[in-house]
């Protein structure tokens, strides 16, 4: 897929489940009610998604059109397949996560911003047990708020840059900037 314009879509923008090395480039996905890319399932391997642009993902705009509320999505881009390839692309303003992939991917060179604007637990590039052996190369990640809203008592806001979670091993993070995020790079359990 080459060259697509979306917008103003309820649900995902890009849906490829268990699409097996599948590519989106130079596209854009603007204000998509749930994920801008999902890429789910056991099968999916391989998939790219190059120089494309990602506006407000997660989010749908009440009947009034004077706000955006945000749904149950994932993230802007969510792929859970091996050798996933994300590369040079900006993402700005997903209600979740902005990157999360599976293992031995690559995320590279991409723009990451105003992301987790309705989790507090979060980060603007992700990487869990299934995202092992990830390389994160060279990404900016700017302006990571969270959202603490209706959270019992005091609640800390855990806001991370790049986020290697729950078993993730071998991967390898290097050449990053992370500004405004409570946490630049955190590895738990990692």
């Amino acid at each position: 897929l080459s060259g697509a314009t979306i917008s103003d879509v309820a649900d995902f923008g890009i849906s490829a489940e268990n699409c097996m090395r599948c590519s989106v480039q130079g596209s854009s996905i603007v204000r998509t009610g749930l994920d801008a890319v999902s890429v789910p399932g056991a099968m999916a391997t391989g998939f790219s998604l190059s120089d494309s642009r990602i506006i407000e993902s997660g989010a749908s705009a009440r009947t009034d059109g004077w706000r955006s509320l945000p749904r149950p999505a994932y993230g802007a881009v969510y792929s859970v397949g091996p050798s996933t390839s994300v590369v040079g692309n900006t993402i700005v303003g997903a209600a979740k996560l902005g990157i999360y992939a599976g293992a031995t991917s690559t995320i590279e060179a991409n723009h990451v911003s105003q992301t987790c604007l309705m989790l507090n637990d979060c980060g603007a590039i992700y990487v869990g047990r299934v995202g092992s052996n990830a390389n994160i190369k060279g990404n900016v990640v700017e302006n990571v708020p969270g959202n603490v809203a209706g959270l019992p008592g005091t609640p800390e806001l855990r806001t991370v840059g790049i986020y290697l979670d729950d078993l993730n091993a071998n991967s390898v993070v290097t050449g990053n900037t992370v500004t405004g995020a409570e946490y630049g790079i955190q590895l738990h359990n990692a």
